[in-house]
């Protein structure tokens, strides 16, 4: 317990400082690259930032439609409910520090009124996983395309190494593939009663009935997650094309896949805060544009941010006052 106590101060210690060092670091850069020409570029991409919206706002159905996908057709909250729960608990995920661990099971409690929370945070965490690994195929295709020229022999044994991993693994999973299917417990509608949470062990199984009766689903959910990652590559590609009109789609494929290396490394700082516009600057520099366009282009992707964020705050009261009318 004490321990807990004190990596709990430390956290609640280290958090601020991160997030005055990433604030500090974002002033550096404006300061570094000229105010001036970050608010002359900004004014310019305000052009793109409808279209940068309304693409944008096409991942939250997407995303809905995921964890739902990994729910019994049954035990589904309707459509309005799925997706205005998924932008609130996104946007909480993106304004804290604990990002999915805060933003996850808020969307869980927000429709408890129609699933039970812990078959909530079970599915959204399968679909946040399947989320992030197909982002680490993304990097890993992009990789392997800019280091293939000059070091093809490695590139060949890591791509050999990885095929036979994933062979490995499907051998495993029909070998050991469940002879008996356990029951489900989410036959019908869940109560009042199971709406909430009674302590890890139910998330637990949860997870593992979920895994157990809707893993079929996962290709599906794979390809609703790649859908995701295309709208951010469509989104850098909008608006790098509004800075320098000199880019392309395979530039924006590159500009996406390191941006996610680099804001998965800045995870510990708060909102990412200064990481994600470094990183950004820098990497813009690497493909040839100005650093001033990739710290623009970062600041105006944290303003749609901010943008949705708003809207899911703004729904949050409706969507709690609904999760505690009574439906049965």
């Amino acid at each position: 317990m004490s321990s807990y106590i004190v990596s709990g101060r430390f956290r609640n210690v280290l958090t601020p400082v991160l997030g005055l060092a990433g604030l500090g670091l974002l002033a550096y850069l404006i300061t570094a690259l000229g105010p001036g020409r970050i608010v002359a570029q900004l004014q310019g991409l305000g052009s793109v930032f409808p279209a940068v919206l309304f693409l944008t706002g096409a991942k939250y159905p997407l995303q809905a439609a995921g964890w739902r996908l990994v729910l019994p057709r049954h035990a589904r909250p309707p459509w309005g409910e799925s997706i205005s729960a998924t932008i609130t608990g996104d946007a909480v995920g993106y304004l804290t520090w604990a990002g999915p661990f805060t933003g996850e099971p808020l969307r869980a409690l927000l429709i408890r009124g129609s699933v039970p929370v812990a078959a909530g945070i079970a599915a959204g965490a399968i679909e946040r996983a399947t989320y992030n690994l197909t982002g680490a195929l993304l990097v890993s295709v992009v990789l392997l395309v800019l280091f293939s020229a000059t070091h093809g022999l490695a590139v060949a044994g890591t791509v050999g190494s990885g095929l036979v991993v994933v062979g490995l693994a499907i051998v495993l999973r029909r070998r050991f593939r469940p002879s008996v299917t356990a029951d489900v417990h989410l036959d019908g509608p869940p109560t009042i009663r199971t709406g909430f949470l009674r302590g890890p062990a139910a998330l637990l199984d949860a997870a593992a009935e979920l895994w157990r009766n809707r893993r079929d689903v996962l290709p599906s959910v794979a390809i609703l997650c790649l859908a995701q990652h295309a709208i951010l590559v469509g989104e850098a590609y909008l608006l790098l094309k509004a800075l320098d009109g000199g880019t392309t789609l395979w530039t924006a494929f590159v500009f996406e896949a390191v941006t996610k290396i680099v804001n998965t490394a800045g995870i510990v700082v708060p909102g990412r805060l200064g990481v994600a516009e470094g990183g950004s600057a820098a990497l813009a520099g690497a493909l040839g544009f100005a650093a001033s366009h990739g710290l623009s282009l970062a600041l105006m992707r944290r303003v749609r941010a901010l943008v949705w964020g708003g809207v899911g705050l703004c729904l949050l009261p409706f969507q709690e006052a609904r999760a505690r009318r009574p439906r049965f």
